[in-house]
């Protein structure tokens, strides 16, 4: 025991605490892991927890539930921090490729407006040139001397000037290009020190992602094996085999999953519920405003009768009237116009104009209401889910897009041969898509997962495929698949989804 101890105490001081220390099955016995890669790394305090309630003699069968219950914190926890390590570095990549265009394109004028300069110096030194030669032969004096009359003097006067007019515009031509080429050097150089930066920020942020990455996959591992000792402690706690204990243990895992589902499905009622009752109340001020009833009406006067019949009744089938722009004022919603049927992935699909709101919403990471319009089609959507589906099994590269993919390259890349451009990074996918209501969901939309549901903190894309399910490329060593699009970070699923 003397020894025993010993050698626990030294793994400790070199380890501790992401060393585990010991597993008790009857006596105390140590188990060596892996060290970390990193001094700290996401989901090692769950981890440390897990392995103490495991250790401990007193712990009972709930603190150890709820220690392996925490260790799929912790594995959640250092898979975010991942992913969203590797999507700052995408983003910082997008913003040097396109640093590195406006260089490319600011070095082209600045080249341009230095060969106009040259081209206006030459004219310009060719003016002065002929005035050289013509300078002992053209003179005021010479064209009074010389003249075979009046009308020779004012033709000859007259030449001298435009001669001299034409040498002022020479110079003037010679003096805005020099600003021109100035202006656009400066502007070449600006980009060139822009470019750079963005390459260093680059070059920090792949840094970045490696660093957390194999942090993450250390975490993956020590939770493993502090949920296997927990396992294994439960089981003899319990007397029963760490098979039927893994299976109670996947059990109350999966009850966690339909309670979190659950709890989104709620939130996604109420969010519903909220819109209806807004347009209801939006819709009821309306009609207010419009039938004032005033209390003169036991008078029956003609002023207290203005014709209410035609306010009262908008007319609401106003698609089949002749001139929409009447009932158009009437109503005070104007996107009525636009979705006159109550499933909007029917109408709006079918308009040929699709996306006249994108104006009315140029930050919808600010603002992420359902609404809008969009230019692809259902059949679109279906052929985008389709083909991502062939993908199964690909192997995942960070910012690949083919034949290995990452999460927002496959999406692209399914839509992409839809006829749908869509950008490159999750981030910038969910800025550019119509955001709908889960209730609306289709194949071939987009579902979009972020760090506290935050916008400009998200991380990872997939693409529904119908029945609950999506396709989706997630991490380095696992291969492209379909899941449940509940059994994952359910806290982090963004509020609607994207449809192009």
């Amino acid at each position: 025991m003397a020894s025993e101890r010993l050698a626990r105490s030294m793994a400790a001081r070199i380890a501790a605490p992401v060393l585990a220390t010991a597993l008790a099955v009857g006596t105390l016995t140590a188990f060596p892991t892996q060290s970390a890669i990193a001094a700290e790394y996401p989901g090692e305090n769950e981890i440390a927890a897990a392995r103490a309630a495991a250790d401990d003699a007193a712990t009972s069968v709930a603190q150890l539930d709820a220690a392996v219950a925490s260790l799929e914190d912790a594995l959640s926890e250092a898979e975010v921090a991942a992913l969203i390590a590797q999507e700052d570095y995408l983003v910082a990549q997008e913003d040097a490729a396109t640093a590195q265009e406006e260089l490319t394109a600011a070095e082209k004028a600045a080249d341009e407006a230095d060969a106009a300069l040259a081209l206006a110096r030459r004219g310009l030194a060719g003016a002065a040139m002929a005035s050289y030669r013509n300078a002992g032969s053209m003179t005021e004096l010479e064209a009074i001397t010389q003249a075979n009359g009046f009308s020779d003097v004012v033709s000859r006067h007259e030449a001298i000037d435009r001669a001299s007019a034409e040498a002022d515009v020479t110079v003037q031509e010679v003096r805005a290009a020099e600003l021109v080429a100035q202006t656009m050097r400066e502007r070449a150089e600006a980009a060139a020190a822009k470019a750079e930066a963005a390459e260093q920020l680059a070059l920090d942020k792949s840094e970045d992602a490696e660093a957390t990455r194999s942090a993450a996959d250390q975490a993956v591992q020590d939770a493993a094996s502090a949920r296997s000792a927990a396992i294994t402690r439960l089981a003899q706690m319990r007397g029963v085999t760490e098979q039927l204990e893994q299976e109670r243990q996947d059990g109350l895992a999966a009850e966690r999953a339909r309670q979190a589902q659950e709890a989104f499905e709620a939130e996604q009622e109420r969010l519903a519920q909220e819109a209806a009752t807004g347009a209801e109340e939006t819709s009821n001020e309306v009609g207010s405003t419009s039938t004032p009833k005033p209390t003169s009406s036991s008078k029956p006067d003609s002023t207290s009768t203005p014709k209410p019949t035609t306010t009262s009744s908008p007319k609401p089938t106003k698609t089949s009237e002749p001139e929409p722009t009447q009932t158009q004022t009437s109503q005070p919603e104007p996107t009525e116009t636009r979705t006159p049927e109550p499933e909007p992935t029917q109408t709006q699909t079918s308009q040929p104009e699709p996306k006249p709101t994108k104006t009315s919403t140029p930050e919808p990471t600010k603002d992420p209401e359902p609404g809008g319009s969009w230019s692809s089609s259902a059949s679109q959507g279906a052929s985008a889910a389709a083909w991502a589906q062939t993908k199964i099994g690909a192997m995942y590269q960070l910012g690949g897009v083919g034949p290995r993919y990452d999460c927002s390259g496959l999406t692209m890349m399914a839509w992409s041969q839809a006829g749908e451009y869509i950008s490159r990074t999750s981030r910038s996918q969910y800025q550019a898509v119509t955001h709908v209501p889960y209730s609306q969901i289709r194949p071939g939309d987009l579902v979009f997962w972020g760090s506290g549901k935050n916008a400009s903190a998200i991380y990872h894309v997939a693409i529904y495929i119908g029945s609950g399910r999506v396709m989706e490329a997630t991490v380095p060593g696992k291969t492209a698949r379909t899941r449940s699009m509940y059994n994952w970070a359910v806290g982090d699923m963004m509020p609607y989804v994207g449809r192009p």
